[in-house]
């Protein structure tokens, strides 16, 4: 998204972090006993039902127009669906638009534009991809609308150009792996609690 970089930036330097069972008595005699594998079983359980719910929330928050089109994969058709998407939004909405990109040998950044608050957001991250980039430029999106300027009052609308970010964050349960997405995931449904209306498109 070339319009996110323009006479407004501002460089940021990157602030980081961008049972077994149980046993009574002793000896030969000991009793065994299958309560420490239950508990463990309640846990995974309760995490389970956790994660289909932090889901459900976030899926709530996805604009579906763009993954209609996934399986066309014709970037004309879905250029023109994202316009279409965001003329749907009215001007009772904040747009931010989010990029991010990794070059070999130039290292990796994101950025973040505002255009109803004339603001550009550029920002150097240790990414070492072009979707950990994206990313970036998603979460730091979410960090800039959880700061005291943004409110109760505030419809945001979150613009990326990458589908397959979107696919990844409103995953049941992202991989221990995908620390950046499960941080998105948990700052999406905080934010999303904190404005009016939040959108990811």
């Amino acid at each position: 998204m070339a319009l996110i970089i323009g006479a407004f930036a501002t460089v940021l330097e990157p602030s980081g972090d961008m049972g077994l069972a149980g046993t009574t008595g002793g000896g030969a005699g000991a009793e065994f006993r299958d309560g420490g594998t239950t508990e463990l079983n309640d846990r995974d359980k309760e995490r389970r039902k956790k994660a289909m719910t932090r889901a459900e929330e976030i899926q709530k928050l996805l604009d579906p127009s763009l993954t209609k089109l996934r399986s066309k994969k014709k970037e004309n058709g879905l250029r023109n669906e994202f316009y279409k998407a965001i003329e749907r939004y009215d001007d009772n909405f904040i747009l931010i638009y989010t990029d991010g990109s990794f070059k070999l040998n130039q290292g990796s950044g994101c950025s973040i534009a505002i255009p109803r608050r004339k603001q550009v957001i550029c920002i150097r991250t240790e990414s070492k991809s072009s979707i950990q980039a994206e990313y970036e430029g998603i979460l730091r999106a979410l960090e800039v609308i959880l700061s005291p300027k943004w409110g109760s009052q505030d419809s945001v609308v979150i613009c990326t150009d990458c589908l397959s970010c979107l696919d990844s964050i409103v995953s049941i349960k992202a991989s221990k792996k995908e620390v950046l997405v499960r941080r998105i995931q948990d700052t999406l449904v905080k934010a999303s609690k904190r404005l009016k209306t939040l959108r990811l498109l």
